[in-house]
Formats: C-alpha cells, structure tokens, sequence
C-alpha cells in the first residue's frame, strides 16, 4: 500500500526541504533517505514499518498545520489531506471542531497546556496580561480555546508555524505589540535559541488557558487497518 505523509519532501538528488518542529518532529538525511525523528516522527517510523507502507513524504503547502481560512480554503497539512494530496498528517495538531469535520483524529497521544506568552522591554511600565490573569472558569474550557482560535484566524492573528517563532514575532511580544497563544512545551523548547538577540523578558499568563488534546489526523476514507494501527501507537 502507497501512502503518503504530509510535512517532509523526498529526496531528489539533493539535501531535503523539511518542515522542523521541535520537540515533536524532526528529520534527517539517512543513507539517502528521510529519518524523521522526534516523538511523532517515531510513531509514525512505527506505523509505516508495521504495516509495509510504501511512503512518500510531501511538504505542506504555506508551512501551516492547516485550519479553515476566511476564504472557507484549507491550507497547510490537514489540507493536503482535504484535497486528497495526503493520507496521513503526524501532527504535531490541535483537535478542532473545524479539522474533525473536514479529517479524522487518531486517539491523542498527548494533552497539551495551552498558554499565553508576554513580553515587556527591559524598561517596562505595563503588565500586557492584566486581563489575562483574570480568566474566568469557563474560558478554561476546550470549546472556549476554539472560539478563541476561530477569532484569531478571522482577525488574520494565526500565523504560519515557521513566522511564530521567527525573530521579528519574537520582538513584537518583547516590545508589547502582541502576545502568543501556543503550547508550553513547543515555546519552552523553541524560544531559547532567540534569548541572545533579545534583550527584555518574557513570561506566561499566571494560570494555563486549556488542555488540548494533540493528535495525528487521517484523510476521511483511510483504510481501517491504518487507522487502528495509528491509535494503538
């Protein structure tokens, strides 16, 4: 069976062109032939060797993980899967009301904390998240986060997995012009390699937003034998 995995292209004749997404996935030129690493990367080494897959790995479009955009388009992974150009995308991504009904989620392999991330100059006058200390109850909840997440991709805030963590995005926090609402342990892991060009601080809101379940989701349609083999890793 062929199959094929969005977010890394194959080799041809040259270095890769890979997506990166540390800590959860990661790839490497291995006897001419990708090696993803990372968590995710391991899952799904374990899936393709279970089941004799034939695998081309393929670059997602924009660098995007994939969601609905305003124009009712589907970008990035989950839209290479919409489009039939993907059967399977690893992840890391976000259950969403708006991906479960255009893909299918795998069972989670993890629960993430969602957070805010601020920043101030080294000369600060400001708290940027006096309101966001003040969180009610209720916008801890999961269906909360994706009201949130649809007014950021209305307002045009959601930003392209490789622009979140660029420098310039990174100075916009640091200089109070924005904030990031992303995972704790992608921002705890990705940020530090940017702390010597910078020159404030930054910090998270006091209490997490929610707990989101991370997932690798499937075209609608995959054979069955896939899908199990997915949930059991």
């Amino acid at each position: 069976m062929d199959a094929k995995f969005p977010g890394y292209s194959t080799f041809q004749g040259g270095p890769s062109s890979c997506i990166l997404y540390l800590p959860y996935i990661d790839a490497k030129e291995e006897d001419g032939h990708v090696k993803l690493l990372g968590f995710i990367g391991k899952m799904a080494h374990a899936t393709i060797d279970s089941l004799r897959l034939n695998v081309t790995f393929v670059k997602p479009r924009y660098g995007t993980f994939g969601g609905e955009s305003v124009n009712k388009s589907w970008p990035g992974t989950v839209g290479m899967l919409v489009k039939n150009e993907a059967d399977v995308a690893p992840g890391p991504l976000v259950v969403t009301a708006q991906r479960v009904s255009v893909a299918d989620p795998t069972v989670p392999y993890t629960y993430e904390e969602m957070v805010i991330l601020g920043g101030r100059p080294k000369h600060f006058s400001s708290n940027l998240f006096s309101i966001a200390l003040t969180f009610s109850p209720m916008f801890t909840r999961v269906e909360s986060f994706q009201k949130v997440y649809r007014r950021l991709v209305e307002q045009g805030g959601a930003l392209p997995a490789a622009q979140l963590f660029s420098l310039s995005t990174l100075q916009d926090i640091q200089a109070e012009r924005a904030a990031m609402l992303f995972t704790r342990v992608a921002i705890n892991r990705r940020l530090h390699r940017y702390c010597p060009m910078l020159h404030g601080e930054f910090y998270y809101a006091r209490q997490p937003v929610t707990q989101v379940p991370m997932t690798t989701f499937v075209r609608k349609g995959l054979p069955r034998a896939v899908r199990r083999t997915l949930d059991a890793k």
